[in-house]
């Protein structure tokens, strides 16, 4: 969907709804790649279930040498006591030929959102296309001078919504629902997808990942301190973070096992 927040549906195979949401996930998606500054939030730490594996020792062992650290899992998780604290993620080994999975996980949270949407936007239901494309015309006007900022509707039992779009209402109804549905599901979304994604050539690694989003707002507004560090690479520098833990009230590491090296 090239602009496809720029254009109504060519015919009526693809229902006003469903354009909706694949739109907002094509669009939202560009922004997402382009975002550095977003993705330079995240960090992870990668982990495995599968504790001696030759190819493992190969690619992540030092100078022929190396330990594979066992760590408590239950430690590792509870309890989350800071905001750097953050999930572990079983990672899914995708074949990019074969986007069923990805498809099937849209088609779940269109389902989902579809009442919603529907009763906040009655020209999706009636398939009233001039509507539609004021809709989005007014919905990209909006964007350049709302942004990310808007309001929920805390109370919207019995509320009636119009039929048509008022071009000129500052903050209709509907661009609440899709903002609603962009911050709560669809970066939340993208973010997982983009973060627990690998080849499935990598799938004997069986690997797990603790993310953890570092929110330079959340931090300024708690008082924390939680500064970026950067170590030496194999081929360049790399970002971090520092965790901290008590290791004396709180057993995380269960073992070591010193990997094959020269005698």
């Amino acid at each position: 969907y090239p602009d496809a927040l720029s254009r109504a549906p060519d015919n009526q195979e693809t229902s006003l709804y469903d354009h909706l949401i694949e739109a907002l996930f094509a669009h939202f998606l560009a922004d997402f790649k382009s975002d550095r500054d977003a993705a330079s939030e995240y960090f992870v730490v990668s982990f495995t279930s599968n504790p001696d594996l030759l190819s493992q020792w190969r690619a992540y062992g030092k100078e022929n040498a190396g330990y594979c650290i066992k760590f408590n899992w239950t430690g590792l998780q509870y309890p989350i006591s800071n905001p750097l604290d953050g999930m572990i993620l079983k990672i899914e080994y995708i074949d990019p030929d074969d986007l069923s999975a990805a498809q099937k996980k849209l088609d779940d949270l269109k389902q989902e959102w579809k009442p919603e949407f529907l009763e906040v936007m009655p020209w999706l239901k009636t398939g009233d296309t001039e509507e539609y494309r004021k809709m989005l015309k007014r919905f990209l006007e909006l964007e350049e001078t709302h942004g990310d900022q808007f309001t929920m509707s805390l109370d919207t039992e019995g509320k009636s919504y119009p039929a048509e779009v008022d071009m000129n209402d500052p903050d209709p109804d509907w661009y609440t629902k899709i903002h609603e549905f962009i911050f709560f599901i669809l970066y939340p979304t993208l973010s997982t997808i983009a973060c627990t994604g690998k080849h499935h050539s990598f799938r004997e690694e069986d690997e797990y990942r603790l993310l953890r989003k570092r929110d330079e707002n959340v931090l300024s507004n708690l008082n924390i301190e939680a500064k970026i560090k950067f170590k030496e690479g194999r081929t360049r520098i790399v970002p971090y973070i520092e965790i901290q833990s008590n290791f004396k009230k709180k057993k995380i590491i269960e073992d070591v096992i010193v990997g094959p090296c020269p005698p």
